[in-house]
């Protein structure tokens, strides 16, 4: 169950694209809201991935998305000197958002934004979105690698 606070904090980014959307377009307003992206996922995620591999890391992130509503899951694939993870959400909350603002999908202000965030915060590791809830998939599918010497898998 997604807590109040939780539902305050993603209706925020919404709000907060539509007022640039409506005085910037679409095109600025996500540049704009690109701007601090990835040194905010850089702080958030690097005390759960820096020395222990991608899929411990993921594990230990999992009550945070569970905050938000989501159901989370993490698939260690790591393989042929990657240190790599499926990173699997079952449910998304942003949906209603995007429907109530107007939005086809949520996902230009939302994975998508993070994923290349953390692309740019993690330049040794790539992000990948593999499917999405919001095309019609059955789950929302994300893969992360980086090379074996830079993580400590454990």
């Amino acid at each position: 169950m997604i807590s109040q606070s939780a539902t305050q904090v993603l209706r925020q980014r919404f709000e907060h694209f539509a007022k640039l959307r409506s005085e910037y377009g679409t095109a600025k307003a996500l540049e704009m809201m690109m701007d601090g992206q990835a040194e905010r996922q850089k702080q958030l995620m690097n005390p759960f991935i820096t020395g222990v591999s991608l899929a411990k890391g993921f594990r230990r992130s999992i009550p945070i998305f569970e905050q938000l509503g989501m159901k989370m899951e993490v698939v260690d694939i790591s393989n042929q000197g990657k240190d790599a993870v499926l990173e699997i959400q079952r449910v998304c909350p942003y949906m209603a958002l995007a429907k109530e603002f107007g939005l086809p999908t949520p996902c230009q202000i939302t994975c998508d934004m993070e994923v290349e965030a953390i692309n740019q915060a993690f330049p040794e590791m790539q992000g990948r979105i593999l499917s999405k809830l919001a095309s019609g998939d059955c789950v929302c599918l994300f893969k992360y690698e980086r090379d074996v010497k830079v993580a400590d898998p454990d």
